[in-house]
């Protein structure tokens, strides 16, 4: 069995040390980080797409660590890689694991 543990642990740096690394953020600063972080206090599910290398990760590496610059507990803040060729079934495993 996969330790999802330290797939969460590797994919959450900042569960560890408050902050993303900052290999994660990108040079161009995005101008929809404000809209996100308005979408975020509602109740409704903001999807972000886009064909592969658009930026879509280092966009919410950027989201992410504007949560944490404004307080957000860094525990509260869960990302997951669901491509991870380590989980076959990542939802399982996931459920598993936080049950």
């Amino acid at each position: 069995m996969v330790d999802i543990k330290e797939i969460l642990r590797l994919q959450n740096p900042w569960w560890a040390t408050g902050k993303v690394p900052e290999s994660k953020f990108g040079n161009i600063k995005r101008k929809l980080i404000t809209e996100a972080v308005n979408e975020l206090s509602g109740k409704k599910i903001t999807g972000i797409i886009g064909p592969r290398r658009s930026g879509k990760t280092t966009f919410l590496h950027t989201l992410i660590g504007h949560l944490l610059s404004t307080g957000t507990e860094q525990k509260r803040i869960f990302y997951m890689q669901l491509d991870n060729p380590s989980l076959k079934n990542p939802i399982s495993e996931l459920i598993a694991y936080i049950s």
